[in-house]
């Protein structure tokens, strides 16, 4: 198990007797975060299933109050800032 995640990893060759505990660690840390990640991806994908929009029928929609024109004041602050 070790050499696979050594490999998967990219660390580099064990070459004295404190690497094991530091790659140990290393494993440690890398696969949780991995885990963490996971789960946060898992929880997010459920809440966009479960709360996707979904489309009413014409009737119950509100109603759209844009007109297509502009206001006013908007045409002057637009005008002004160019």
């Amino acid at each position: 198990m070790n050499e696979l995640l050594r490999t998967l990893l990219f660390l580099p060759p064990q070459s004295s007797t404190v690497a094991r505990p530091i790659d140990g660690l290393h494993y440690f840390v890398i696969l949780t975060t991995m885990a963490g990640a996971g789960a946060v991806t898992l929880v997010g994908g459920s809440f966009l299933i479960r709360n996707r929009r979904r489309t009413l029928p014409r009737e119950q929609r509100a109603p759209n109050s844009y007109r297509g024109v502009p206001r006013c004041w908007s045409s002057v602050a637009c005008s002004a800032s160019s």
